[in-house]
């Protein structure tokens, strides 16, 4: 501030008064007296420091919209929903697939354990990583994209290692987007708010596995 008020005032008062200036306005001579200044103008666009708008944040204050806000979790409860209804629906589909394939009680217990869980709970911490790095959308769009074509191709696949191939990078997929979606939550919401937009997230996961047994049972 000492430069700055320098600057601003040289023109104006001569240099035994421009010992300090702070950030009230108040200016000190060399004699120890306290002269009040006009507050610092921004040299720029003319506006008072002190006056200066508030920046804008990302944590849900005056700076965020609310509308985009909402749009968002809209969108990330709609995440949720086709993953857990992708996960409940192969599993009640487990036995037409049995039946289909001839598959053994282990080559489906393997199909709907080992192949999507196993490789979720692995995926999920480096994935997660590269969330917290700043990538949280990136995460979400790639892995939500990544377990649609892979759903997709389940009704290709017509062997148990093409089955398990599939399964596997679905699980690889949906590691992704729940960590990034949390992530990205609680980067744009205050504590006070944050246990309501989790609420709505998480409730497109509950309405998903409704859809989901609803849909493999129609």
């Amino acid at each position: 501030m000492q430069a700055i008020g320098c600057c601003v005032l040289g023109d104006r008062f001569p240099c035994a008064y421009r010992r300090r200036v702070d950030v009230l306005g108040q200016h000190e001579s060399a004699d120890g007296r306290r002269i009040s200044v006009p507050p610092l103008r921004d040299m720029t666009i003319g506006t008072d420091i002190q006056q200066a708008a508030p920046i804008r944040t990302r944590n849900g204050g005056r700076g965020e919209a609310v509308g985009s806000l909402g749009l968002m979790l809209g969108l990330l409860a709609c995440v949720m929903f086709f993953q857990q209804a992708d996960i409940v629906m192969f599993s009640m589909m487990s036995e037409a697939i049995r039946a289909e394939y001839h598959f053994t009680d282990v080559e489906m217990g393997t199909l709907n354990g080992s192949a999507l869980a196993l490789f979720y709970a692995f995926a999920a911490i480096p994935l997660a990583r590269i969330a917290d790095r700043g990538w949280r959308r990136n995460v979400i769009a790639i892995s939500l994209a990544l377990w649609s074509v892979c759903t997709a191709l389940t009704a290709l696949a017509n062997s148990f290692e093409s089955l398990f191939l599939v399964r596997l990078l679905t699980g690889v997929g949906e590691a992704g987007a729940v960590p990034a979606a949390f992530s990205l939550i609680a980067a744009r919401f205050p504590q006070s708010k944050l246990a309501g937009a989790t609420s709505i997230v998480q409730s497109g996961r509950y309405v998903g596995i409704v859809a989901g047994l609803t849909g493999a049972g129609w």
